[in-house]
This record gives C-alpha cells, structure tokens and sequence, in this order.
C-alpha cells in the first residue's frame, strides 16, 4: 500500500499532536491580584506595583536572614514558602512596573530623561530580585543561596525605594 499524500498528511498531523501534548502547568499561589503583575502605564499603578514590591521584598528579606544556614537541614524546610511566595512576588511586580514604564516610555513623543532613568533603574532591581525564586530549585549550597539572596534582594529594594523617590 503506498500511502498517498492526504493519508501522509493526517498521519503527520496526528504524531505531531501526540508528541507536541503539553500540559498547561497550573499557576502558582499569589495573594496579590494578578492584574498587579500586568504593565500599566499609569505612574500611580507603577508606584502602588512598586511600594507593594518593597514590602514584599522585606518580608522575604526578614525571611532569609532568619534562616537556619545548617546544612542539614532540607533548604525547603529551612526557608518557609511563604518567603519564596514573596520573593517571586517581588520579581513580579517589579517585572510589572518596569513594563508598564516601558509602555508609557514608547507612547511618549519627547522622552523623559527621568523616565528613562527609572527604567534603567528598574531593569536593575529586576535582575537582582530574580535570584531568590530562579535560584531556589536549583543545587546551589545552602550557605551561598541565602546569602546571595539576601544581598541580592536588599539591593533590589534598595533601587526601588530610590525609584519611588522620583514618583509621584
């Protein structure tokens, strides 16, 4: 039997449906509404994004510094869930705020030399709350991941109090 091009097609569409499945994974918690973590190009929402960031950035900063460094102990049981669920949220919002500026950014026929400065400041902040929640699942010493999460996340929330300092 020599498969004709109409049975060759359906044959590759049904193995590309099967092996190209994927699941959906399921969302993570968050006590903050999602529609926080979206762009807005409104400076009040990215000044609410931002004083919500710094808040849940202390938190998880309270968090790590509280945390046992004993070896021992499994790392997810050393560091609450709680901490890491403020830790991404921080990563979140940031995220948010730093794109919603960089809509009002590009909408704005003269840029703002301010604008632009928060923005690179932001991106900054960005960069550094990521490492606490990319960070966690991954086989970094205990020791090194508390500390680096740490530093990393006390200047991130450092940038963003600078940062709420040029909004209104």
């Amino acid at each position: 039997m020599i498969p004709t091009p109409r049975r060759s097609a359906v044959t590759l569409g049904v193995l590309a449906l099967i092996l190209g499945w994927v699941s959906q994974a399921g969302a993570q918690e968050s006590t903050i509404p999602s529609s926080m973590f979206e762009g807005h190009q409104d400076k009040r929402v990215i000044a609410s994004q931002l004083r919500w960031a710094a808040k849940l950035g202390r938190k998880a900063l309270v968090g790590f510094e509280a945390a046992p460094r004993d070896p021992s102990l499994p790392l997810d049981e050393a560091v609450n869930a709680d901490v890491i669920r403020a830790a991404r949220e921080t990563y979140g919002l940031i995220r948010g705020a730093r794109h919603g500026l960089e809509l009002m950014i590009g909408n704005q026929k003269f840029p703002d030399p301010i604008d632009q400065l928060i923005f690179k400041q932001l991106t900054d902040a960005w960069n550094l709350s990521r490492y606490p929640g990319d960070k966690w699942t991954w086989a970094v010493p205990r020791e090194e991941y508390l500390s680096t999460s740490v530093e990393s996340l006390s200047r991130a929330v450092q940038i963003v109090d600078r940062v709420l300092v040029l909004l209104p």
